[in-house]
């Protein structure tokens, strides 16, 4: 084969890869991204051993920091609970860092979470509900990096009866300021602790600022526990 042949011949090849590759990107661009919410829920309740269910859209916009929003989604409870789900999340909207998934680990660059339900609750015989499939209780649990974390008009509650204890919070992020351009977490809680009526009212920095041990977590509280108050 003469050396002009073979030019020939490998410029037609990068032709027909390059039109594969661009056939498989506009492919997965169209594609109707609801179709894997069927496997995406068995993969979550194979590994947890619970039921998961994607109600609503699932849609992914791709890049190096792809965009995936999950709409009505939901997380089964405990068998031994009389609540049916133990997370409840009207919208989950997250990136994910391709870059440090493949050098570092894990990554979210952002995640927002709107109207998200979270019930933690403990057996009367001890066991917690966040102990999921084949896990022990006393596992350290990893969690991955996320940089930005923002909750819209979100609820946790927590029960645990031996301790006659049944707690109700409403958490929100309040934007910043020009004063204080940093983000706030608001919480309001209710209940009873110990079989004491209990109340709370705080305000603090961005949720994920606990993870830093060299700055203190600004807060101001005001609790009520039985005929106790308290302000910090």
């Amino acid at each position: 084969m003469t050396p002009i042949k073979a030019f020939t011949l490998l410029k037609y090849l990068a032709g027909i890869a390059m039109s594969v590759v661009l056939l498989a990107l506009l492919l997965v661009a169209l594609m109707d991204w609801n179709l894997m919410r069927a496997p995406v829920s068995r993969w979550v309740s194979d590994a947890t051993g619970r039921s998961f269910v994607i109600h609503g859209d699932l849609s992914v916009s791709l890049g190096l920091r792809p965009r995936i929003v999950v709409n009505d989604l939901a997380l089964g409870n405990a068998a031994w609970s009389d609540k049916p789900a133990m997370l409840e999340i009207k919208r989950l909207d997250f990136r994910l860092d391709m870059v440090r998934l493949l050098t570092t680990g894990l990554a979210f660059p952002e995640i927002s979470l709107s109207e998200p339900r979270l019930a933690l609750e403990v057996s009367r015989d001890g066991m917690p509900n966040w102990v999921f499939k084949d896990q022990e209780t006393s596992l350290t649990v990893s969690f991955p990096v996320i940089d930005t974390l923002t909750i819209d008009h979100g609820s946790v509650t927590y029960r645990d009866p031996r301790l006659n204890t049944d707690l109700q919070f409403e958490l929100k992020t309040r934007e910043g300021d020009r004063n204080n351009p940093a983000p706030t977490l608001e919480i309001d809680g209710k209940g009873s602790f110990k079989g004491l009526p209990t109340k709370l009212h705080a305000q603090g920095g961005a949720l994920l600022s606990l993870r830093s041990a060299e700055h203190p977590y600004p807060i101001k509280a005001d609790g009520v526990l039985g005929k106790t108050r308290a302000s910090i």
